[in-house]
């Protein structure tokens, strides 16, 4: 079934619910324009940012709180914040079998920083692909630098 809203059209889909594996006691609730997953500990949700979008950022732009951080390293276990030169980054090494596959996942990355407009700094080797988030603009974390490092965890597979 499709309905036609503002000259779009939306697909409407119907399934049944029962068809799908129980969720226990996972819940997402979207509040505003952030997502949330139940993480099952408790005290209740963590962020989702792999399913966020990057916003545009600017000069003064305020960066990620310490909670965000936080969050985002404690469901991340592979990413670490550093200091460079002063500058708080997120990083984390990937490993491949070849350099053919770290090369191919460089350039999935660089699809996904394209399509965000937020671009890492890449170390691409044998075997293996550094990849560092950080905002040029506010020289420190920004949530964009959470959101696309989720981003490039799902690249991972």
């Amino acid at each position: 079934m499709l309905f036609l809203t503002e000259f779009k059209i939306i697909p409407i889909i119907f399934v049944n619910i029962k068809s799908f594996p129980p969720m226990g006691d996972r819940l997402d609730t979207i509040d505003g324009d952030n997502v949330f997953l139940n993480d099952g500990k408790q005290g209740g949700m963590m962020q989702d940012f792999s399913k966020l979008q990057c916003e545009a950022c600017r000069v003064g732009a305020p960066p990620a709180t310490d909670e965000e951080i936080s969050d985002f390293l404690e469901h991340h276990p592979d990413w670490t914040k550093i200091e460079n030169n002063g500058i708080s980054q997120i990083t984390r090494t990937y490993k491949f079998s070849n350099f053919v596959e770290a090369l191919k996942f460089t350039n999935l990355v660089g699809s996904i920083s394209e399509d965000e407009g937020h671009h890492p700094a890449l170390l691409t080797e044998w075997g293996q692909v550094t990849v560092n988030w950080w905002t040029h603009k506010i020289s420190g974390l920004h949530r964009n630098d959470l959101i696309m490092g989720a981003k490039t965890d799902m690249l991972y597979v």
